[in-house]
């Protein structure tokens, strides 16, 4: 047999080996790379999961669907959250940056919407204005709507949990009220409370503010 035949002959069989380990390592990339996100979607759901069992696990089902003070709410999410030594993920420490850090919002007051950065976790508007929701352009990524009761007159207004219901991803309604109100003023004004959201309030006075 010819030398230049050997050569040839050998040399095409190590392109085909070359191309053989080519062939197998992407193979081999593309199963890490399925698996990878097969994982992340995996992680995803659980953390998904977890955020809707912490909360309605406050919330006993069975009962009837109560308004929960917001001090008493958190510690009680606290409370779950620690017995919880596999937790990934902390709707209590979540909650707490939705009602006290600066976090991108909308504010819709009189018809008037106003988006301050992008993907708003938090609404804020008041009972007045409340009715008109379902007319805004409002972002779907909010998760919380805090709404404003500033005098005994909003007490007799009617909060419907269905005007917010084209937000997926909302969890909490916040009622932020200028004036004494407790569990039983605000389940009066929602009469279609349910275990959707979790309805939580606060009572702070301007009087309480200016002499912090």
């Amino acid at each position: 047999m010819p030398f230049w035949y050997i050569n040839i002959y050998y040399v095409g069989n190590i392109f085909l080996y070359i191309n053989s380990i080519k062939i197998n390592f992407m193979e081999t990339i593309k199963k890490s790379i399925v698996a990878l996100i097969i994982s992340m979607i995996s992680f995803s759901a659980l953390c998904q999961e977890q955020k809707k069992i912490n909360t309605n696990n406050v919330q006993d089902q069975n009962e009837t669907p109560k308004v929960w003070e917001v001090n008493q709410f958190l510690s009680e999410l606290k409370a779950q959250e620690l017995q919880k030594s596999n937790l990934t993920y902390s709707n209590a420490k979540w909650l707490e940056e939705l009602l006290y850090q600066v976090q991108p919002s909308a504010y819709y007051y009189s018809n008037e919407l106003k988006i301050v950065g992008e993907n708003p976790t938090t609404l804020f508007t008041d009972i007045n204005s409340l009715s008109s929701l379902n007319n805004s352009k409002t972002p779907h990524s909010i998760e919380m709507v805090r709404i404003n009761i500033d005098n005994t007159t909003d007490l007799n207004e009617i909060i419907d949990l269905k005007l917010v219901n084209s937000f997926k991803k909302i969890k909490y309604i916040y009622i932020v009220s200028s004036i004494d109100i407790n569990e039983a003023t605000i389940i009066k004004m929602i009469p279609n409370l349910g275990f959707e959201y979790v309805v939580l309030y606060s009572v702070i006075k301007m009087d309480t503010i200016n002499n912090k």
